[in-house]
């Protein structure tokens, strides 16, 4: 969002190199929060956009059960004024997100979602290049500094948001180029 030029305030659970920080506050509405689902804390947001990566049995402790987690990422997602967007792979995310009354956006590594990678090439182990694509069409060719191929789906469902919040999908290369983790 910040290489797109819509110059967001942050707030997010590690120190991000780009911003040399963990926050920011910007000049535009854009405010992007990294929320932890922990004893509910992301049920006190407002979003616009929600962001949902997956939905795994985490913080028993508090939820006790895989459907009460399931049950409050609905909670969650029902707080999106505008969009949501989930991992179309996710069975747990599919679940929470079903039968809403919402603009669902899905992403994922199958073409059967909205926006997913392809043609991935992995160099030196760490780092690799994708097309990302959306319903069918390639919208840019991106790389990427961080290893791992669920960084590869991170980095797809952030360009989505990015999208979805504005941003011009041809500027989103050097983002994501500039990117070298938390």
């Amino acid at each position: 969002m910040l290489a797109a030029d819509l110059d967001p305030s942050a707030v997010i659970g590690g120190k991000l190199n780009a911003i040399n920080g963990s926050g920011r506050a910007g000049n535009s509405e854009t405010m992007v929060v990294e929320a932890c689902e922990y004893v509910d804390t992301f049920l006190h947001l407002s979003p616009d956009i929600a962001l949902i990566l997956n939905i795994d049995a985490d913080h028993l402790e508090y939820f006790k059960t895989l459907d009460n987690i399931i049950a409050s990422f609905r909670k969650f997602a029902q707080l999106a004024t505008k969009s949501v967007i989930y991992n179309g792979d996710d069975q747990n995310s599919i679940k929470a997100v079903s039968g809403l009354d919402k603009k669902l956006i899905t992403y994922g590594n199958s073409e059967t979602n909205d926006y997913y990678p392809r043609n991935v090439i992995w160099k030196n182990g760490a780092e690799c290049s994708f097309d990302l694509f959306y319903k069918g069409s390639k919208l840019t060719s991106l790389e990427m500094k961080v290893p791992g191929k669920h960084n590869i789906l991170n980095a797809v469902a952030a360009c989505a948001a990015a999208i979805e919040a504005g941003a011009d999908h041809r500027k989103l290369s050097e983002g994501l180029a500039a990117f070298t983790g938390v």
